[in-house]
């Protein structure tokens, strides 16, 4: 990834003046990596809807796709958290040319470091250890004529556990087919859907999953919204978010209690900013008293 931070910088500015949807951008990104890794593992891959040239595979390393890929999905999330989407594309390109795989960084370290000067991506241990002297008389009683040796740094490298405490690596969300439990809020936020699709996986609830099957229930309320053709299209965009291909079980949930789906939990949250809105505009006292002076009332608070 070009570190032309200026350059990339003024790319996005250009993108706002159009008016360009960043999320739109960050799905063609997702595409763009899943494509280029595909292309690294099996080089004869189809691409007939290809978005990015496919020669970019040999100039990129594995590491650093999952990587990115794993940034631009955590951008994907942000979206509906930050209210301004350029703040949410700018941080992302900034993550893009700033981190890399520790693993990388680590090699690059090794190959450039000197014996008089080591800069490590992680901190080290640098013991200097004299070299050896034909003579084994004390240091004291050396000839003024005799060239003092420098000395040798000795690097220890230290453990990984100490490193994962330090470095700067990327948080990643790690899902295996043992786990019971899927982040599904964060996944319905992040899959790249939208209109009835998107309504049925907000109002649905994880009921099991084991790589490749997972099993959804959805609320009773949504039945009418409930047809083969958007199961198709969830299990196409989770297909596409996990990397490997799912199998979709929607099915109808008789259960009172939907206080977990996607849906519930966003408007909990809403009303959690309503709440604390509320308090603060009660804890004002100079927006008291204006509204005692005028005989005003609070008619109505709306929070995004």
């Amino acid at each position: 990834m070009d570190g032309n931070v200026t350059e990339l910088l003024t790319i996005s500015e250009r993108f706002q003046v159009a008016g360009t949807d960043f999320r739109r951008v960050c799905d063609n990104l997702l595409t763009a990596f899943h494509q280029l890794a595909l292309v690294q593992k099996v080089s004869q891959w189809p691409m007939d809807d290809s978005v990015v040239d496919v020669a970019y595979a040999a100039r990129i390393s594995a590491e650093d796709l999952q990587l990115y890929y794993e940034m631009t999905l955590k951008a994907k999330s942000e979206f509906a958290w930050v209210p301004n989407a350029t703040t949410v594309f700018n941080m992302l390109l900034l993550r893009l040319v700033t981190f890399r795989p520790f693993e990388a960084r680590t090699q690059v370290v090794s190959s450039t470091a000197t014996p008089s000067a080591v800069v490590p991506a992680a901190p080290v241990t640098t013991k200097a250890v004299p070299v050896a002297s034909a003579n084994t008389e004390p240091a004291q009683k050396t000839s003024k004529t005799s060239i003092p040796q420098p000395p040798v740094a000795k690097i220890e490298m230290p453990n990984m556990a100490a490193v994962a405490a330090v470095a700067p690596v990327a948080k990643t969300m790690v899902i295996t087919s043992e786990s019971s439990v899927l982040p599904w809020f964060d996944i319905v936020a992040a899959l790249p859907i939208n209109g009835l699709v998107r309504i049925v996986a907000q109002h649905c609830l994880v009921k099991s999953w084991k790589k490749p099957n997972l099993a959804l229930s959805l609320d009773e309320s949504q039945e009418l919204c409930l047809a083969p053709t958007r199961i198709a299209v969830l299990e196409q965009a989770l297909s596409q978010h996990f990397g490997f291909p799912i199998k979709l079980d929607v099915t109808l949930s008789t259960e009172t209690n939907q206080s977990g789906t996607p849906a519930a939990i966003a408007a909990q949250r809403l009303q959690a900013k309503k709440e604390d809105v509320q308090a603060d505009l009660a804890g004002d006292l100079k927006l008291q008293q204006l509204m005692q002076t005028f005989d005003a009332t609070v008619q109505n608070i709306e929070v995004k």
